[in-house]
């Protein structure tokens, strides 16, 4: 029954997913904005309640089983929110945004998966002291630690400025070509003036 349990958790997690965007439907930029939020504060809670990488690859605790879920809650959340960001910035045209939005994700990515190939114990959580002395822990890095954050935050943290400020840039915009004239004197069969399209 654990072992089934185990596997079926990864699936579980992917309904953060469309829960997601659910639960920001109601505003255009919503779901890319829950999605890069809940991305921020599973990486926040991975590195700095948890222990990071430390919880994952150091002694077992009871941090051991629920650090590699959050971890990867918040790549799932990352994934969404940089393909649905991704996806309106290419629909809107907005092709600087697409080059930043995807050097944002893909450098979030590499870190995620740099810190886990590599791992580095004694990052952000300093073991104990015989623990320290066994991994060969010394001082703090701050450099080290701002790069690994900065990493983690850049995808979501991209996003969430696209949605709010990039996306928002061409709201309502009429296609390239295309001039809007609305003609009040005419109603349509529901009783609302009509909207004349013409290419110019």
């Amino acid at each position: 029954m654990p072992e089934i349990l185990l596997i079926a958790l990864p699936g579980l997690l992917s309904l953060m997913i469309p829960a997601a965007i659910l639960a920001g439907h109601r505003h255009p930029a919503g779901p890319i904005v829950v999605s890069s939020g809940g991305a921020c504060a599973a990486f926040a809670i991975f590195w700095l309640v948890l222990g990071g990488i430390y919880a994952l690859f150091g002694p077992p605790s009871p941090r051991t089983f629920v650090s590699p879920l959050v971890l990867l809650g918040g790549v799932l959340l990352l994934l969404a929110a940089w393909s649905l960001a991704l996806g309106a910035a290419a629909q809107a045209r907005r092709y600087r945004w697409f080059a930043l939005l995807s050097v944002a994700g893909s450098l979030s990515l590499a870190v995620v998966y740099i810190s886990v190939a590599s791992p580095d114990l004694c990052l952000f959580d300093t073991p104990s002291t015989t623990n320290a002395f066994a991994f060969g822990c010394t001082a703090s890095n701050p450099t080290a630690q701002l790069l690994v954050a900065g990493g983690y935050l850049a995808g979501p943290a991209a996003a969430i400025v696209y949605s709010l400020r990039g996306r928002g840039a061409r709201t309502g915009a009429v296609p390239e070509g295309l001039s809007v004239s609305p003609l009040g004197a005419m109603t349509d069969a529901d009783g609302a003036p009509e909207v004349w399209t013409e290419r110019l």
